[in-house]
């Protein structure tokens, strides 16, 4: 058997059409071939494939999500857009759908990536990808059943869309202890008028079962008009719902009685400016918030939410309607001021000119209204007024009207005018008029200010002709100068001559002792020291320097514009707020710097306001989170974008 094993089998043999015989190929061999063939082609045709499609991104996908339901009325709902298997480095873009009628998508910004992978061939990154959310809100005004989708995120050339939504929208009832109306001045308004409101939410139930922190107020008011706040202050506040997002406004707590029952009133005062026509209009307002239903226990026996019910609340709706002015009644002296109590007040730099020469006008106009908008009148005689106004054949004008500027925190607007006379009858400025409509009165007011008294003189004008120069050579025995002939040729007979002497040019040196002085210890002391040495005189120009620059600072500090130091101290002040956010919980750091960065977007340039309101998205989706205990830190990252931001608005506003 052993013989057998050692046996060589014999080869295949194939006969050949000669009779000759040649050796086969072995079955192995050609499988081994095969197999090693087989491999090649996949390499390449796995190389091929990677190298033919760079750009294909492997398992891009976009899912989307929103919250837990029921889902209610006047109740955001948040959505989630994630975006996987996009390349790192440039973020894609996500755009929501176009939102059906009683529907309105809100973006709040970007969440940072949540997770990154990497592929590597041969210890080489061949792509790096990352996670991304994109974070929406859904607000319904009425119940039903809406369709939400499809979204769209895209880079590059690479788009990807979610699967569309079906979400039913329940409607809240009413609840009786919560009441919200706005209390503004009857129609009819006027463009460029300002109007008091008063936003008011009341409330007669256990304040312990309220949740403020979901009271939302919302109107299409907030959104139509601009409005202006008083700055943020700490204490009470009253949440407004506006298109760019949730605004705390300053508001008083009272306690008020209505029906014999007992409500907290907390009522926020706003200014609102009439910038457009609007007519015959309801308006509503209403208000949704939520209330606990039941309570748990937490790990140290305390008390803490866990369930709650929606409630909601609709106010009056408001009648605006927006009407013209009647400017054909429209006196000489309007100029299109809307308002109330105006005033005019004109200050001259000087009072005694000679014909000819310029004298700037300050003119300061005072009044309850939005000065950006104030203008002046045509300053010039008016046949309906006389005695007032500038006569064109009295004073040269400029045809130009100043643009003026606004001073005193916005209530007063200042312009400088410039006035030539043309003779020397001219002994006052006349009173000027300016003319305003009074929407209370609906009618048009006129005021003036007082005249300015003026002393005209006729200028002196001295030729070329009028004037010789004589030169003086010496004195005669008398005393008397010598003029030379050559200065004195071809005068006419009458012209007028000016003497410019030339003393002290020819000295008499007749007796003077030119002799050497001799004390060598009074030339040899330096001249500084009869004034106390060379540490008094460097003493004496250091002040000198230092009481120039500091009479420059105060000067340049007189000069600055009090809107732009309120404004700096502003900035300042914000900056300090969003520092000190680092020392509170997490809810309440983003909610403090949320409220600082909207007052500083107002002032930053195009991309830094964008980078605000990126940040503050984020701060809002912390502020309204609904698992977060409220104690652990704010996110450093977050944290230090916020403080790069607001040293930005710091270096901008200097």
């Amino acid at each position: 058997m052993a013989h057998h094993l050692r046996q060589k089998p014999k080869p295949l043999v194939s006969a050949c059409p000669t009779g000759h015989t040649n050796p086969g190929i072995s079955s192995s061999t050609w499988g081994q071939t095969c197999n090693w063939i087989i491999s090649l082609l996949t390499v390449v045709l796995i190389c091929a494939t990677h190298w033919a499609m760079p750009n294909t991104a492997y398992g891009q996908q976009a899912r989307i999500a929103i919250d837990r339901g029921p889902h209610h009325v006047g109740i955001p709902m948040t959505i989630e857009i994630t975006a996987e298997g996009f390349r790192a480095g440039t973020t894609p873009s996500c755009t929501p759908p176009e939102p059906p009628p009683g529907l309105v998508l809100k973006s709040l910004g970007q969440r940072p990536s949540s997770r990154s992978f990497s592929i590597q061939i041969n210890g080489r990154v061949q792509r790096s990808e990352n996670s991304y959310t994109f974070l929406y809100i859904a607000l319904a005004d009425s119940a039903g059943t809406f369709k939400i989708g499809p979204f769209s995120v895209e880079q590059g050339k690479e788009t990807k869309k979610t699967q569309p939504l079906t979400v039913h929208f329940n409607e809240v009832v009413l609840d009786p202890n919560m009441h919200v109306g706005i209390e503004m001045p009857p129609s009819p308004y006027y463009i460029g008028q300002r109007i008091p409101i008063t936003v008011e939410w009341w409330y007669a139930g256990d304040f312990d079962e309220l949740s403020y922190e979901t009271l939302s107020i919302r109107s299409p008011l907030f959104d139509m008009f601009r409005f202006e706040d008083t700055p943020q202050r700490t204490g009470n506040q009253l949440p407004l719902e506006t298109n760019d997002g949730k605004i705390a406004v300053n508001a008083d707590v009272a306690e008020r009685t209505r029906n014999g029952r007992k409500f907290l009133v907390v009522s926020a005062q706003r200014t609102m400016h009439i910038d457009q026509n609007v007519s015959g209009t309801a308006i509503p307002v209403h208000a949704t918030a939520q209330i606990v239903t039941r309570w748990q226990r937490d790990f140290f026996g305390g008390r803490s939410p866990a369930g709650y019910r929606p409630i909601r609340a609709e106010g009056n709706p408001i009648d605006i309607h927006v009407a013209s002015l009647p400017l054909d009644d429209a006196p000489p002296g309007f100029a299109g001021a809307v308002g109330h109590g105006f005033s005019i007040a004109a200050k001259a730099d000087r009072s005694v000119v000679q014909v000819g020469d310029p004298i700037t006008i300050t003119l300061t106009v005072r009044g309850d209204t939005d000065m950006n908008h104030v203008s002046l009148p045509p300053l010039t005689t008016q046949p309906t007024r006389p005695g007032t106004g500038i006569a064109p054949s009295k004073f040269r004008i400029s045809d130009e009207s100043p643009a003026g500027t606004v001073i005193d925190e916005g209530r007063a607007k200042r312009f400088e005018i410039t006035l030539r006379p043309q003779d020397t009858s001219i002994s006052q400025i006349p009173p000027l008029l300016f003319s305003w409509f009074n929407p209370t009165t609906k009618s048009f007011e006129t005021t003036q200010c007082d005249p300015i008294a003026l002393q005209v003189t006729n200028a002196q004008l001295i030729g070329a002709e009028d004037v010789v120069i004589q030169e003086q050579v010496g004195s005669d025995p008398d005393g008397h100068s010598r003029p030379l002939d050559k200065g004195v040729e071809g005068l006419k007979q009458g012209s007028k001559m000016i003497e410019v002497p030339f003393d002290e040019q020819f000295h008499d040196l007749s007796g003077t002792d030119l002799s050497i002085h001799k004390n060598i210890p009074s030339l040899l002391t330096h001249n500084a020291k009869k004034y106390g040495g060379a540490r008094v005189c460097v003493g004496i120009y250091t002040g000198s320097v230092l009481l120039l620059l500091l009479a420059t600072w105060l000067r340049r500090r007189d000069q600055l514009d009090p809107h732009l130091v309120k404004t700096r101290k502003m900035v300042r002040a914000q900056l300090r707020h969003i520092t000190h956010a680092s020392r509170l919980p997490n809810q309440d750091a983003a909610g403090q710097i949320a409220s600082a960065l909207r007052l500083l977007s107002p002032l930053a340039s195009g991309t830094e306001r964008n980078e605000i309101d990126r940040i503050v998205a984020q701060c809002d989706v912390l502020v309204y989170a609904r698992n977060d205990d409220g104690q652990s830190g704010i996110d450093r990252d977050m944290h230090d974008r916020a403080i790069q931001m607001a040293r930005k608005v710091v270096l901008e506003t200097r």
